[in-house]
This record gives C-alpha cells, sequence and structure tokens, in this order.
C-alpha cells in the first residue's frame, strides 16, 4: 500500500510490509503536510494500493489503533489549541463523500435536518456538500462514524469506490478581521486491481492528478 500526498507535487510513501507496522508510523510520515494545512496550504493524501492491501485500515483504524482520519484531526486540533487567542478562533467543519462510478454520494446528507453546505472542486465542475461543525476529538469521531456508516457495508462497491473525508479549516481573528481557510482531504481509493482493470489508455496518474487538483480547488 502507498499513501500519495499532494501539496504542489505528488510525493509517494511506501509501506510494503503491512502486517508489522503501526499506522503511527504512516503518521510520522504525513504529519509535516497536516502542519502544512493548519498553515494555510489545501492538501490532500491519498491511500493507494490493492484490495486488502490495508488502505481502509490505514485510514479508520481500529480500536487499538487509531486511523490516519482520526490522527490528522486530533494534530489540527492541538495546533489550534496552541495557536488560538483570546482575539483569534479556528474552526473546523468535515465533509465525507464517496465517489462510485462518477456518481458522488453525501455520506453526511442526513446528518442534520438544515445542513451548512459547501462548494468543493474548480468552477464549473464543483459539488455541493453538507458540512458538519466539530469542535473536538470526539464530536469529529461521532460525525465521521455516522459518515462511515451510511456508506454501507457492500464489500464489493466498497472496493471499487473512492472515500473522501475532509477537513475544513477555518482561521477568524476578530480585532483585524482576518479570515484564512484551507483544507486536508484524506482519500481512500479504489483497490489499484479495479482502478487498472478500467486503464485502458495509461490514464491513471493523469487522473490522480486531475482528483488531487479538484480538492485543492
Amino acid at each position: 500500500m502507498s499513501l500519495i500526498t499532494s501539496l504542489k507535487k505528488p510525493l509517494f510513501l511506501e509501506k510494503n510490509d503491512f502486517y508489522i507496522f503501526l499506522i503511527r508510523d504512516f503518521f510520522h510520515d504525513v504529519r509535516p503536510f497536516v502542519q502544512s494545512s493548519f498553515d494555510g496550504f489545501n492538501v490532500s493524501i491519498f491511500a493507494y494500493g490493492q484490495t486488502s492491501s490495508g488502505k481502509t485500515h490505514t485510514m479508520e483504524g481500529s480500536n487499538h489503533d487509531r486511523g490516519l482520519y482520526v490522527r490528522c484531526f486530533e494534530e489540527l486540533f492541538d495546533l489550534s489549541n496552541a495557536d488560538a487567542t483570546s482575539i483569534s478562533q479556528y474552526d473546523f467543519y468535515l465533509t465525507v463523500f464517496e465517489l462510485y462510478n462518477d456518481q458522488v454520494k453525501d455520506l453526511l446528507l442526513e446528518c442534520n435536518i438544515r445542513p451548512s453546505k459547501i462548494f468543493m472542486g474548480p468552477l464549473g465542475s464543483a459539488i455541493e456538500l453538507v458540512q458538519e461543525k466539530v469542535v473536538n476529538p470526539l464530536d469529529f469521531i461521532q460525525v465521521l462514524k455516522s459518515g462511515l456508516e451510511r456508506r454501507g457495508e457492500d464489500v464489493s462497491r466498497n472496493n471499487m469506490s473512492h472515500l473522501v473525508v475532509t477537513i475544513h479549516i477555518r482561521y477568524s481573528n476578530c480585532i483585524t478581521s482576518e479570515k484564512l481557510y484551507s483544507k486536508l482531504s484524506l482519500v481512500d481509493l479504489a483497490g489499484s486491481e479495479s482502478l487498472l482493470a478500467k486503464d485502458i489508455s495509461g490514464e491513471i496518474v493523469k487522473d490522480f492528478l486531475h482528483v488531487s487538483k479538484s480538492l485543492s480547488a
């Protein structure tokens, strides 16, 4: 399994011996990119590999080893607590969607009767998603869990779909009226064998870059 991170250019991080590594090892590798998202850059991290190579486990984790979703938010939350002052604050929002056969399924659509929404992607092809405000790691875990439950348990479908979890970071200063926005997108890609089966013209890398560009818009 590989993690592909995107800031200004792709960086591939390999972990081949899935059964002997801990998720914290992966988090150590991607931690600088979490810092970059906090600093105002739009960052995307892709988990790529064959089905059963450990992508979803790495992202979601287990009862004994927290996944990258939670670890990344915990890091952002800690950074915000260290940086916030009496005149400034950070707010975090979460969006979760599944992409299957070019169709988008908003997994937080039923979380709120009157949801707040956000547009993601470049002009002309942006998608409208429900965004849930999360105020601490426990809140994040609960909202994320509700979204993952809506994805369902169809293993074959899940293996052929992409899951995109995005943490939206909003900073505001009540004295200067300064407002900043950035986001960290964590993407659990479909099994690479599913992608390769469709890759007639060798366009997989271009697709990665296109998705990354859309998430960074």
